[in-house]
């Protein structure tokens, strides 16, 4: 159910729009700049790419990464406790991101 406003009330309307009369030389037109290209990449900043992880790095990052799936499917089989298999998942996985991450920092600095 809609109801119409009523007709003696006063609407706005949006102004009429005046294109400005400027002078030319009182107002010239702005110049544009040019910047180029844009720069990315080794140009802004040149270093060297960090060599790839090492062979334990990765599998580190492989353990930390099926700790939790296969926490869960060894609780769903009955293998350990729920509480069992969340405290060692917890323990293997932050030891093992903490390793990885020491690595990756310790690569990087390389």
């Amino acid at each position: 159910m809609t109801t119409k406003p009523p007709e003696d009330q006063q609407h706005w309307q949006q102004p009429a729009w005046d294109a400005p009369t400027a002078d030319a030389e009182s107002d010239p037109p702005k110049a544009t700049i040019d910047f180029g290209e844009p720069l990315s990449g080794a140009v802004l900043v040149p270093a060297t790419p960090a060599p790839p992880p090492s062979v334990i790095e990765s599998g580190l990052n492989v353990i930390g990464a099926v700790a939790w799936p296969v926490a869960i499917a060894l609780a769903l089989f009955g293998v350990g406790g729920w509480w069992l298999n969340i405290v060692v998942v917890l323990v293997l996985s932050s030891l093992t991101s903490a390793i990885a991450g020491e690595m990756k920092k310790h690569r990087k600095r390389q």
